[in-house]
């Protein structure tokens, strides 16, 4: 009974994704609605992730380490240093000095590999990095956010890494759960466009649901808004660019990944991890972040199929 609803999404994911963003500023109720379960589809979204692994292919690029590592390292400390760096500079205003560098602080988003799936990009490296990246950022979110940015926050760096640590482990755990009861790699690989769909509902249902709030800040504050929202298109094209430049020797279809990994982060991880914590300038702009996140895929696929040669939807 799911089977069309599901392969449906995954034929069209590009325009379902971004058209979620948008339903979520539109339809308040909705949004207030799925916020409830913001938590649960973050550890969905990395068990699915876990689950979709092509483990050959995986331990293909973990015997290229100099690679992962080097993509890890970029990823949790250089971005933010950089961003850090860049926006002091340029005199940038705190909100978005606060948001962009927690954003490039954040992990990879879990949803890259369905990402990449839809760009025609690296689908393996995308889960490559995933997995490295989820396990790093316990260690180097707290630093950043604490040490770096002077967060003032209610709970210590040991208390938010115990919260990094604990969302991680529970993805890994479920997609454990789930392959020792109903999804064995068998079944994942009969389930197939079935478990993208899925993925693809579970990245709408964050999306609309992050946006819980987003459509009263826009109204009352639409300079504030349009501020995050032009930061949120710049930055994340921004660590795109950057990372295509960076890892361009490793290939055309990597370094679009990595590029892609680099801009499009895990923000709902680390919000859910503060939780009340969050300052209101980060909980906006992690919202107005999803517009490029869930924008850019329908924007770029033309330019994704033109560089690598492809046709693939």
């Amino acid at each position: 009974m799911l089977d069309p609803p599901l392969l449906f999404l995954a034929r069209h994911a590009a325009l379902a994704l971004a058209v979620s963003v948008f339903l979520g500023l539109a339809l308040p109720p909705l949004a207030s609605l799925l916020r409830l379960l913001l938590l649960p589809v973050i550890v969905l979204l990395l068990a699915l992730a876990l689950l979709r692994l092509d483990l050959g292919r995986f331990l293909g690029y973990a015997r290229r380490p100099v690679l992962l590592v080097g993509f890890v390292v970029v990823k949790q400390l250089g971005t933010p240093l950089l961003t850090f760096a860049l926006l002091k500079w340029l005199q940038a205003p705190d909100a978005l000095i606060l948001g962009l560098v927690l954003m490039a602080a954040a992990p990879t988003v879990t949803g890259a590999p369905a990402f990449a799936a839809i760009m025609g990009l690296d689908v393996a490296f995308a889960t490559a990095g995933v997995l490295a990246v989820q396990i790093i950022v316990p260690f180097t979110l707290p630093f950043l956010a604490l040490e770096l940015l002077g967060l003032e926050l209610k709970l210590g760096a040991v208390e938010l890494m115990l919260r990094l640590s604990l969302l991680v482990a529970a993805g890994f755990a479920l997609s454990q759960a789930l392959q020792r009861t109903v999804l064995n790699p068998v079944r994942v690989a009969q389930l197939g466009r079935r478990l993208d769909g899925l993925m693809v509902l579970c990245l709408g249902t964050f999306a609309i649901g992050i946006m819980a709030g987003m459509q009263e800040v826009a109204l009352r504050q639409p300079g504030f808004a349009l501020l995050l929202t032009v930061g949120a298109y710049l930055g994340n094209l921004g660590l795109q660019l950057l990372g295509v430049l960076l890892f361009a020797n490793a290939g055309r279809g990597v370094a679009l990944t990595a590029g892609h990994m680099l801009g499009n982060c895990n923000m709902g991880l680390v919000l859910a991890a503060l939780g009340d914590d969050a300052p209101f300038a980060v909980s906006a702009f992690f919202a107005f972040a999803q517009l490029p996140m869930y924008t850019l895929p329908v924007m770029l696929l033309p330019l994704y199929r033109r560089l690598l040669g492809t046709t693939t939807a």
